[in-house]
């Protein structure tokens, strides 16, 4: 996974649009008013990466939080959370 976040990370330090690496295709979504959103695709997943900013109200740990609950309650139509990095 820290190969799929390190090229993130380039795709966003470039400024385009998408990246083909590792046999990751890589694009930005729409730009959350509280972080930056990415999708990746490979030929067996299909994942959202989003980074937030971080702050006193740990936001993205609370995002979280809230996404695995309504998960368990059968709420939320994903199949997997796979991380969250305070990094």
């Amino acid at each position: 996974m820290n190969t799929l976040l390190d090229h993130v990370a380039r795709l966003h330090a470039s400024g385009a649009e998408t990246l083909n690496a590792d046999g990751w295709r890589i694009s930005r979504a729409n730009r959350g008013a509280n972080g930056l959103i990415f999708r990746a695709t490979n030929t067996s997943q299909d994942v959202a990466i989003k980074i937030s900013q971080r702050d006193a109200r740990d936001r993205a740990g609370r995002e979280f939080a809230a996404l695995k609950a309504l998960s368990r309650a059968g709420l939320v139509a994903m199949t997997a959370f796979i991380s969250l990095s305070a990094t």
